[in-house]
């Protein structure tokens, strides 16, 4: 064990915080590397690429532990200065994440035996999902440091038609177990906040609110002409953009009906999944039923860092989800001036102010949708404050503002163990 963090983050109001030398990361069902939209990779991967990101720029040293996977020679080990991706056995590279419960005792014996040869030992630990959150809590005992859980999906909160059966029973027991033992709890919005209290009966003063950011130097308004240009898109018509895994719950159906409502002039672009796979073939023939099947694109997955170029040249992004326990596409189309049009569900609500940088509708009507999509086509003085109001929230919500709360949580936990003196130095804005 690390005798004692190693300096101090000068956090406002006086107040500074002890920061931890080394943190260890566990996500144990998807590789924060894996290229968001794909399988399991989404906007959680997300979130951990840019928090490990803002720690190591503070000077502390995180490992993150991972599970072998199909695409794991694309990830490099040193993947950022201060920061090592430790691909470790978890069953099979393809097993499927409702299998991988049964196999975390390999995963942690393999974290555990990685740790003693390499003579590596963490002052804090920072979990994600409730599988990653049930493997830290025995890392937890092993190097004796306080356990930060973060969930980002909740089943409790999904609606019953998106419950299996596992999520009726292991999932929410083991979500249970996290929200009960873990130091601290991260909660994306006081909606989470008050699931985690309500549904699981977490302790109210266990959970810290770290609501994801944007990095507005990558998100940015781009001209349209250039980005039609770049992605090979016709600058004219309306152009309607989804991103995010093609997976049920996202609700893209709703979409291809609502295009069946609009102007022939109004086509969708679909980026998120692999191009011919099971979901990308359904979505095809939901086009095809709906006859519009010439205008909606199938992009597939994309690098994150492409996307501003997608909200540049699209007129609205439309998140038609059931459920979202945050929607971070939401926030990126807001900071690249594309209006949102999103489904009044979850975390969605505390992005989307209604009618001041978006709209929000009943999730599954396509009906709605797209009467909230001829509403702000047909009004483009209209679409320009919505997308002015959206630019500047998406200014207030950084990467700093999550990271912070991590490290504060870690700290409170590390001072009620090992009191320490607080060495205050100053840090730039991530």
């Amino acid at each position: 064990m690390l005798d004692s963090f190693s300096h101090s983050v000068y956090l406002g109001q006086a107040q500074f915080m002890p920061l931890p030398r080394r943190i260890a990361v566990v996500s144990v069902h998807s590789c924060p590397l894996e290229r968001p939209g794909t399988r399991n990779a989404g906007g959680m991967n997300i979130y951990i690429r840019e928090t490990v990101r803002a720690m190591t720029s503070l000077g502390i040293e995180v490992d993150i532990f991972t599970h072998e996977h199909l695409d794991r020679d694309e990830c490099p080990i040193n993947w950022l200065a201060g920061c090592r991706v430790i691909h470790l056995p978890a069953g099979p590279a393809e097993t499927a994440k409702r299998d991988r419960l049964g196999r975390l005792d390999t995963f942690v014996e393999g974290v555990i035996e990685y740790s003693r040869q390499e003579s590596r030992s963490y002052e804090g630990i920072v979990s994600h999902y409730w599988l990653s959150g049930l493997a830290a809590q025995r890392l937890r005992e092993h190097w004796d440091a306080p356990h930060i859980a973060g969930f980002h999906t909740l089943t409790l909160a999904k609606p019953q038609a998106f419950r299996d059966k596992q999520d009726r029973s292991e999932r929410v027991a083991g979500e249970q177990d996290v929200a009960t033992h873990a130091n601290a709890l991260l909660a994306a919005t006081d909606h989470e906040r008050d699931i985690l209290v309500a549904d699981y009966g977490a302790d109210p003063h266990r959970i810290v609110t770290a609501p994801p950011g944007v990095n507005t130097q990558r998100f940015r308004p781009l001209g349209r002409d250039r980005s039609c240009h770049e992605l090979g898109l016709p600058s004219a018509g309306f152009r309607l953009l989804f991103t995010g895994r093609t997976i049920p719950m996202k609700g893209i159906p709703v979409l291809i009906e609502s295009l069946a409502q609009l102007p022939t002039d109004v086509s969708a672009v679909i980026v998120g999944g692999s191009i011919g796979d099971d979901e990308q073939r359904f979505l095809a023939e939901t086009a095809q039923r709906f006859e519009v099947t010439d205008r909606v694109r199938f992009e597939g997955s994309v690098p994150h860092e492409h996307l501003p170029l997608y909200f540049g040249a699209s007129d609205l992004c439309i998140v038609p989800s059931y459920y979202e326990s945050y929607g971070m596409v939401a926030l990126e189309a807001l900071a690249c001036g594309c209006p949102v049009v999103a489904s009044q569900v979850g975390g969605l609500e505390s992005i989307i102010d209604h009618g001041v940088n978006g709209l929000l509708v009943p999730p599954g009507s396509a009906k709605a949708l797209s009467e909230a999509v001829l509403q702000l086509l047909g009004d483009q003085r209209y679409r320009e404050s919505l997308a002015k109001a959206g630019i500047a929230k998406a200014r207030r919500c950084t990467w700093e503002r999550a990271t912070n709360a991590i490290l504060g949580a870690l700290s409170e936990h590390k001072r009620m163990d090992r009191p320490t003196p607080d060495l205050p130095i100053a840090v730039a804005a991530v």
